[in-house]
């Protein structure tokens, strides 16, 4: 079924802007997870976004199911797959999308160590980071900051 992925998700964000300013799109998995990445590339390449933020667990230092055997790759690498697998269906001289923030879930680590993990994410990125749970209104708004921030002009 991942065949349709990326036409449903065009279908719905294109109806979406129909009626919003902002459409956004969450999607799971990832573009390096032997078993989600279909789905995620499908939802990626359809959906077509402008900007996008990267997600990732604080904790996790390998890819779910593979913990043996796949490590995760760093935030900047995964801004770069992110970025280049985003490009591959825009057209020649259109904006590149970007990933313009970084959502950390820093759920399983001390209030020390998460507020440190959000500054070497944002440091390592050159990118806002923050964890809107954690964090509450300050990191949501550092998140929508760097959305409103990132609409190309």
């Amino acid at each position: 079924m991942a065949d349709f992925i990326a036409g449903a998700a065009e279908l719905l964000v294109c109806d979406a802007a129909e009626r919003a300013d902002w459409v956004v799109v969450e999607g799971q998995g990832s573009l390096t997870h032997p078993g989600f990445s279909g789905v995620t590339l499908g939802l990626l390449h359809g959906s077509a976004p402008d900007l996008m933020v990267l997600c990732h667990e604080a904790m996790r230092h390998s890819v779910k199911g593979y913990d043996d055997r796949q490590p995760l790759r760093t935030l900047r690498e995964y801004v770069r797959i992110y970025e280049d697998a985003a490009a591959w269906r825009r057209p020649p001289g259109y904006p590149q999308a970007r990933v313009v923030a970084v959502a950390v879930n820093t759920a399983d680590v001390s209030e020390e160590l998460a507020y440190a993990f959000i500054r070497n994410a944002a440091a390592e990125t050159g990118v806002p980071a923050a964890d809107p749970i954690r964090e509450g209104a300050a990191g949501a708004d550092r998140l929508a900051s760097a959305l409103r921030e990132g609409v190309p002009a």
